[in-house]
């Protein structure tokens, strides 16, 4: 496969395992009762894990691949030197935060004690996210329409990380709508629901701004 094919597939899943990662831990950390919470993370941790591991690694693989896109080819994308030349572009600059969030959100789930984690995981899954807005089409602009742009494309990646991230734990969860816990699963929908419906809307309007603007 081309590089350039290799980099669409391993950003699909870059982008994939962010969205999971965030919605997994903002339904269960922010939209669950306290007293179905316990339950909710012990159905998910897995999924949850999973998706930071492959969004921590990601994070290394679409460096490498820039070198090579940005160099010449796949040797530059397995040479350290270029890497730290592509860290000194505007995307470098940018994707120096993303490193190093996700080296914290890896050593989070490795070592870090449970409470902190659940806590920490939310923040992180955000600001790893809140890094893409400001690499790719959104970033190439110039002024204050590189502003709007930046943020344009941080509400588009945040509305749809709430909307897609959020569907795999809901329908987890609705297996319990038989147990003793009916009443806060019922709560924790709602409370999707709720906002899930601006965060539709938000994903069409920022969606037909990014066509408007590119």
């Amino acid at each position: 496969m081309s590089l350039d094919g290799v980099y669409i597939v391993a950003r699909w899943i870059h982008f994939s395992a962010l969205y999971l990662m965030f919605g997994i831990s903002i339904y269960v950390e922010c939209l669950t009762p306290g007293a179905f919470r316990p339950v909710s993370r012990a159905r998910t941790r897995l999924l949850l894990h999973g998706c930071t591991v492959a969004a921590c690694a990601g994070a290394g693989v679409l460096l490498c691949l820039q070198a090579g896109q940005m160099g010449n080819g796949w040797p530059d994308a397995f040479d350290p030197s270029t890497w730290l030349a592509v860290l000194d572009t505007s995307f470098g600059r940018v994707w120096r935060w993303q490193l190093g969030l996700s080296g914290l959100a890896f050593l989070c789930v490795l070592t870090g004690p449970g409470r902190q984690r659940h806590g920490i995981l939310p923040v992180l899954s955000a600001l790893m996210l809140l890094c893409m807005a400001f690499v790719g089409h959104a970033a190439s602009h110039k002024g204050y329409v590189n502003v709007i742009a930046g943020f344009n494309q941080a509400v588009h990646l945040f509305s749809g990380a709430y909307w897609m991230g959020c569907l795999i734990p809901l329908f987890w969860t609705m297996a319990y709508l038989k147990t003793a816990h009916r009443q806060d699963v019922i709560r924790t929908h709602i409370r999707f629901s709720n906002i899930g419906h601006f965060a539709v809307i938000a994903v069409v309007v920022s969606g037909l701004v990014n066509i408007g603007l590119v």
